[in-house]
């Protein structure tokens, strides 16, 4: 099957809009995923080929299929347009806050690497943070 797109980087700019102006960081305007999302619903997602290819049966027939990998859109978009990619246990903090779509935000000027403690203290110090009732 051919690809839709030449590469990563054309596929996330074409399932991304501008933000409206008032959601800005930096002076830099977010970029909204449009395409699939997480099963929370929270962030996008996009999935990508393997070259491993996986032998089930459906149906009492053996087929040979590869295995697509989930990504998080916004960690995706910061390894192809910045060359970063995030450590293990690191969080992709988004800093356009307080947004409610800062979520989908994957212009990869406004993620930048932290770990759990760090995304926690940015969530309280912005007031995002929810006590257990």
């Amino acid at each position: 099957m051919p690809f839709k797109y030449e590469d990563m980087r054309a596929r996330i700019l074409a399932n991304t809009v501008i933000a409206p102006v008032e959601t800005t960081f930096r002076g830099s305007p977010c970029w909204w995923w449009i395409g699939a999302r997480a099963a929370n619903g929270r962030y996008g997602k996009l999935s990508e080929r393997s070259k491993k290819q996986v032998q089930r049966y459906i149906k009492g027939v053996l087929k040979t299929a590869r295995k697509n990998k989930h990504r998080l859109a916004h960690r995706v978009a910061r390894a192809v347009f910045k060359g970063e990619v995030f450590r293990r246990g690191h969080y992709a903090c988004h800093m356009c806050n307080p947004h409610p779509n800062r979520t989908l935000c994957c212009n990869p000027d406004h993620i930048s690497p932290g770990t759990p403690r760090q995304n926690n203290r940015q969530t309280v110090a912005e007031g995002r943070h929810r006590l257990p009732n």
